[in-house]
């Protein structure tokens, strides 16, 4: 059962992305405290006239942008909520963009206090990657990021004594993962 406190930070979560899908700031804002830290993959912004500055750019490279609540989970004066943000890029021709984001915010004193935004944002530039040119390089990173983390799972899940999986990872932190697994082990009994 969710407690009155949950459903008005619910509420508050709900009015925030309603006002963000319609573009209106000013409404926005007022849910947040004015010493709010934001941090997003493109950075740390503190204070209301930041947040409204980056929105403001937001707004203006996107010729629709739309956010959708998936899911949320409230605890104390912390709550995560799962969305769906789909847009348009206002450059090239209206390309469409969909992700998934989890998004964490903290109240304090009945206003937001901290919001982190987590999501893909190679996602985002495969998506709206325009010309051939831009569409290599994009999709050159996101096939390097990949092989990166496939081999870096590879690793994870079996520690070769081998160079098998050198190569983007490095020695150290081989050695690293070898004297964990070496603890976890030994308190295994």
């Amino acid at each position: 059962m969710i407690g009155l406190e949950s459903v008005e930070l619910h509420s508050v979560i709900q009015n925030i992305l309603e006002a963000f899908n319609k573009k209106d700031l000013t409404r926005m804002l007022s849910f947040f405290a004015d010493d709010l830290i934001f941090i997003r993959p493109e950075g740390t912004f503190k204070g209301k006239e930041e947040i409204k500055r980056f929105y403001t750019w937001m707004y203006s490279n996107y010729s629709e942008i739309r956010l959708t609540e998936k899911d949320f989970i409230v605890e104390g004066n912390k709550a995560v909520v799962e969305l769906v943000s789909e847009g348009a890029s206002a450059r090239g021709g209206n390309k469409k963009q969909r992700i998934q984001a989890l998004t964490l915010f903290e109240f304090r004193n009945g206003k937001v206090q901290q919001v982190n935004d987590y999501y893909n944002q190679l996602l985002i530039a495969q998506q709206l990657a325009i010309g051939w040119f831009e569409k290599t390089i994009v999709n050159a990173v996101v096939n390097r990021m990949h092989k990166v983390y496939a081999n870096a799972s590879r690793c994870f899940k079996r520690i070769p004594s081998t160079s098998s999986c050198h190569g983007s990872i490095t020695t150290d932190d081989l050695a690293q993962w070898k004297g964990a697994r070496g603890l976890i082990k030994k308190s295994q009994g």
